[in-house]
């Protein structure tokens, strides 16, 4: 037995005994009169605390570590269920949120917000604390009936900024020229390597973004504190804000430590109320029944062929082969309906059109399809959500960029900085089509162009006749690569429905004809493996070793700064552009921090 192998049993062994342990504290946790526990038995006996700050990952990041660990992962998903089923549920007399640097988009920020005033047009008091909070933490915060701050905590308030990079001058300092063609005047991903500026069509669409987001939020807020929107216009212009000119100004309700905020809590109920974490709260909720099932598939992050992979950064690439294995699971597993949650910028136009495909033959069989989009669902994304029955979005998700660029990268120039020789031999006019030695000649551009435009040309088609538009060139109109909100892409025909997750399990029960009071399972897929898939399946136990590994990479990497963390992400998609050579990619990375 190699040594390596040994380490690997004996850590899996140490794992399950952990595992084991965590099962059992679990299970203790969620038990009635626990610490973290409470008592459905008497309406109104307890608080809902829930720490906002951080990642809320849409899917488990490690599902075979969580199934040796015997835990569940608090996803995105716990976190919007746990707060629509407070509002419903007499038990829970407030809600006491600690909202700190949010990892969320403004897309799911806005979805929570909605979840929060279900909450309050329910009864349920709001109390919110605030540490370092960045625009989407207050868009929050704003919903709340008395908000405290820290006092050595900032507020920064202070809108809505995009920086976009230009490459192309500093690839040539290296030796290194993107030759990049892209279709649509919209598109530019492609420019950040090609040009040093932006173009007319790229700055319209940018700022046509941003109004839209900035908008929301400016409403937002002021409908919540009662102000005109102009008003919180020039509150923002005026930000960021020190704790105490916070207060001055109104936007915070007094300036506390947490503990003092939990105490002003219980005096505004008028009781001292047991706390129960949302972790412990949405596990007290068990197995959901009944007799119905809509699977809710997971398609998270950049679209490649072949298996889904999860990234050394954190992040994940979305695999052909996975979700379409997911959905043909969903259909033989005999769910009523599908719900795929989008969330990804796109990627490789053949690994989206297997997607596309797959819930195509979902349909086929008399299974309705509903996209929910999150944070973002553009090109590819878009791409995977344009032939479903019905499309799902908040007002701040960012889709569309239907749009296709190409090309390649020539490192001939840096091969000479390092008196590197490079000495090609080929056989056929165009061997080198995608050498890097070489610029393209006029007349492979042509042909590149010309496949580029092939593919533009069917993503149209299919946006016309999933979408019931006229023809190509009406969507055309609304495409050539230009990024749309939600709210934005609603008035253009692109989406069906302004709402989040929940709206959208609605919409499925609608086309399953399945009554809106009936209750539902909502199995997700990918589906998670168990403690027998991760103990005896070999693929299983390569993917905890291999999450061993990242584990280790990324407590590396989280040290570094977030940009060079982006410039990292960027990488992965140089590399797949590599392999793809034509990409449907959305160029923006957009958070509401």
């Amino acid at each position: 037995m190699q040594t390596s192998t040994k380490v690997f049993l004996v850590l899996l062994a140490l794992i399950l005994f952990l595992g084991a342990g965590a099962l059992v504290i679990a299970k203790l946790g969620s038990g009635a009169g626990s610490s973290g526990g409470f008592s459905a038995s008497r309406s109104g006996n307890a608080v809902l605390h829930v720490d906002l700050q951080g990642a809320w990952p849409e899917q488990d990041p490690s599902p075979e570590m969580s199934a040796l660990l015997g835990v569940q992962a608090l996803t995105y998903g716990h976190l919007v269920q746990g707060l629509h089923a407070a509002a419903e549920d007499p038990d829970i007399a407030a809600i006491e949120l600690e909202v700190g640097s949010l990892g969320l988009g403004w897309g799911r920020t806005w979805e929570v917000r909605q979840a929060l005033l279900a909450c309050k047009a329910a009864g349920k008091r709001i109390h919110v604390h605030l540490g370092q909070v960045q625009d989407g933490g207050y868009y929050l915060a704003s919903v709340a009936d008395h908000v405290t701050m820290a006092r050595t905590s900032v507020l920064w308030l202070d809108g809505i900024r995009s920086e976009v990079p230009f490459y192309s001058a500093s690839l040539a300092k290296v030796g290194v020229v993107a030759d990049l063609e892209q279709i649509g005047a919209y598109k530019n991903a492609a420019d950040s390597y090609t040009r040093a500026d932006m173009t007319d069509a790229h700055r319209q669409a940018t700022e046509s973004l941003l109004d839209g987001l900035f908008t929301e939020m400016t409403e937002g807020i002021g409908e919540s504190l009662g102000r005109d929107p102009a008003e919180i216009d020039a509150l923002v212009s005026d930000g960021p804000y020190a704790a105490p000119r916070a207060l001055e100004v109104g936007l915070v309700h007094q300036l506390a430590f947490a503990d003092e905020a939990s105490e002003l809590l219980d005096e505004a109920l008028d009781a001292e109320l047991a706390r129960v974490d949302l972790e412990d709260y949405v596990r007290s909720f068990g197995s959901s029944s009944g007799s119905h099932s809509i699977a809710v598939i997971h398609a998270v992050g950049t679209i490649v062929p072949g298996p889904s992979q999860r990234g050394l950064f954190g992040g994940s690439s979305l695999g052909s082969q996975t979700i379409a294995h997911a959905i043909e699971q969903a259909v033989d597993d005999g769910a009523d309906a599908i719900v795929l949650r989008v969330d990804s910028p796109g990627g490789s136009p053949g690994a989206s059109d297997e997607i596309w495909r797959q819930l195509e033959l979902a349909q086929d069989d008399g299974v309705p399809v509903v996209v929910s989009m999150s944070d973002v669902a553009a090109s590819g994304g878009y791409w995977v959500a344009m032939g479903a029955d019905a499309i799902v979005a908040a007002p701040t998700t960012i889709t569309g960029s239907i749009g296709i660029y190409g090309g390649k990268y020539v490192t001939s120039g840096f091969q000479e900085k390092i008196d590197m020789n490079v000495v090609p031999v080929q056989r056929g006019e165009n061997a080198g089509f995608f050498s890097g030695q070489d610029r393209f000649t006029d007349e492979q551009r042509g042909m590149l162009l010309n496949q580029l435009g092939t593919v533009y040309q069917l993503f149209l088609e299919k946006t016309a006749e999933g979408r019931g538009l006229a023809d190509a060139d009406a969507v055309d109109r609304v495409a050539r690569g230009r990024v749309w909100t939600g709210k934005q892409a609603l008035d253009h025909q692109l989406i069906d429905i302004l709402g989040g997750l929940d709206r959208a399990v609605e919409e499925a029960k609608n086309l399953a004809s399945i009554d809106q009071d009936a209750p539902v399972r909502l199995p997700a897929y990918p589906r998670p493996p168990s403690l027998f898939e991760v103990l005896t399946d070999p693929q299983a136990r390569a993917a905890v070793a291999a999450e061993w590994h990242r584990g280790v990479a990324r407590s590396v990497i989280s040290e570094l700064p977030q940009a060079a963390i982006d410039g990292l992400d960027q990488a992965q998609l140089l590399r797949l552009l590599e392999s793809e050579s034509i990409l449907a990619v959305m160029p923006y990375r957009i958070s509401a921090d």
